[in-house]
């Protein structure tokens, strides 16, 4: 089965930023067992842990405790083809977002992105399955640097968050990433996320093309689509399940029927990436009900619903397996 892909760009502004500052790009791409062929040709994709490699040898060759940020600088508006364009045509910033999120695999196919309001707050979610401690970290922090410089290109303002969370501790210093976002920025939190002000993220984009911005939503898809198909499975198997425990059905025969394909195929499948069923549910669980907890919303006992435990108890079992805490330890922690 295809392993999790990147598109090359990212990859591509990493070497020039390490050349820049005066190393050698073979170096790096040997460490992080990249070939060169695969960044020279504009259409090729890395495995996602080759890139989480190529960014850890180069913080370690660079010594840059914010290469991530620093990195962003060096993709220029268009390095991305579509999804550029598609952000410049949208209506706003919120149209915007909400275009990437839909077709980010074109970019990035390790993370998930999301845009949720919620009693007037809205926040652009990053969801890692990955160890955030790991060097994964560091395409995240790259990825809002890279959404808040592609905003303030569509809008023609000083277009900027009003917080970012990231679940990863910093390994620099947090007045430096304050002064790059322009807004506070909060490390060892519960998500991976930026708080959006209202009246930025609803301001008129002055390049704004209804027309222009269907069609390249529409291309955008077609690319998506054109992807190897295995490569999005334990995608589609999450989106499934997900929807399962909106309905209260999680079963594995029913994620199946909604797969289109038999219960055996779809164990065999996830087997053959390494993880079972059971595995992915719980993975799901415990995300959501990080991302329910951080939001305050609801209580210990509306979250155990929402996640289809038999009851409270249930919940709090796995979520100190999953944490080591009970949930209201880990939120005062």
């Amino acid at each position: 089965m295809a392993p999790t892909t990147v598109a090359n760009t990212t990859a591509r502004a990493i070497l020039r930023f390490c050349a820049a500052r005066g190393l050698t790009t073979e170096v790096l791409l040997s460490s992080a067992r990249i070939q060169r062929k695969q960044i020279t040709d504009p259409e090729a994709r890395l495995a996602a842990e080759q890139a989480f490699a190529l960014w850890g040898e180069a913080q370690n060759y660079t010594k840059d405790a914010l290469i991530a940020v620093r990195t962003a600088e060096f993709l220029p508006f268009g390095a991305y083809k579509v999804i550029d364009y598609l952000l410049a045509t949208s209506s706003t910033p919120r149209d915007s977002l909400n275009k990437l999120a839909r077709n980010f695999r074109l970019v990035n196919g390790a993370f998930e992105l999301q845009l949720t309001s919620h009693n007037g707050v809205s926040r652009f979610e990053l969801h890692n399955p990955f160890d955030p401690e790991g060097p994964s970290r560091l395409y995240v922090e790259f990825i809002f640097a890279i959404v808040q410089s592609r905003l303030r290109s569509a809008t023609e303002i000083n277009w900027h968050p009003r917080e970012i969370w990231f679940t990863h501790s910093t390994l620099g210093n947090v007045a430096d990433y304050c002064k790059l976002f322009q807004c506070a920025v909060r490390f060892n939190q519960a998500l991976n996320q930026m708080v959006l002000d209202k009246r930025l993220l609803d301001v008129s984009q002055p390049q704004a093309d209804p027309s222009l911005s269907e069609m390249l939503d529409y291309h955008a898809q077609r690319l998506l689509r054109q992807l190897p198909a295995e490569d999005d499975f334990l995608s589609e198997v999450r989106t499934a399940m997900r929807e399962g425990l909106d309905s209260g059905d999680v079963c594995l025969k029913t994620t199946a029927m909604k797969l289109a394909i038999s219960c055996r195929a779809l164990q065999r499948k996830l087997n053959e990436q390494g993880i079972s069923y059971r595995e992915v549910l719980d993975r799901i669980r415990y995300e959501l009900a990080i991302d329910l907890l951080a939001k305050r919303q609801l209580e210990i006992e509306e979250i155990a619903q929402v996640l289809r435990f038999s009851e409270p108890s249930a919940l709090y079992r796995a979520f100190r397996r999953w944490t080591g805490k009970t949930p209201q330890e880990y939120l005062e922690a």
